[in-house]
């Protein structure tokens, strides 16, 4: 019993995202503190575990970013090539204090023009001082069914010159 108890305080002492997944991968993840991957989540079209969900979105070689209604990053996926220009502390941060004034403001119109359903993309290429390497974001927003804003996501591709 002693095991299980180091064990359930060793998992919820993990705050940083990257280090719980690392964790994961080392424990067993069919043990009642590793069954929620296990969990099936139920789409439009299919079903997938959240595992399999998780690891097909990591594969993507495309960055993801789900940012919702009060600009709250909710979500970002970790393909390999993006490994570099990611921070997952980000995540559960309100945009306004992740990015720097001049970057947010940019934000700050894209939400507008997606909030009045002015706009449906954004797009532009920008070199990263990451490798040097060139990556193209795209920007969407994510309506219901009814057309009502529920947020918005980032695309980033590596693209070449």
């Amino acid at each position: 019993m002693l095991a299980l108890d180091v064990a359930f305080e060793e998992y919820f002492q993990v705050t940083d995202k990257d280090q719980l997944g690392k964790w994961l991968d080392q424990n067993d993840t069919n043990d009642v503190y590793g069954s929620f991957l296990d969990e099936v989540v139920n789409l439009e079209y299919g079903t997938l575990t959240k595992k399999q969900l998780n690891m097909m979105l990591n594969t993507i070689p495309v960055g993801i970013v789900f940012v919702d209604t009060e600009n709250f990053i909710q979500y970002l996926n970790m393909p390999e090539d993006h490994k570099e220009m990611r921070n997952t502390s980000i995540v559960g941060r309100n945009l306004k204090y992740s990015f720097s004034p001049k970057l947010y403001s940019r934000f700050e119109k894209i939400i507008d023009d997606f909030k009045s359903g002015n706009c449906e993309l954004y797009e532009y290429k920008e070199l990263a001082s990451v490798n040097g390497k060139t990556f193209k974001y795209s920007y969407m927003p994510v309506n219901d069914k009814n057309g009502k804003y529920n947020g918005f996501v980032e695309f980033t591709e590596i693209v070449e010159d």
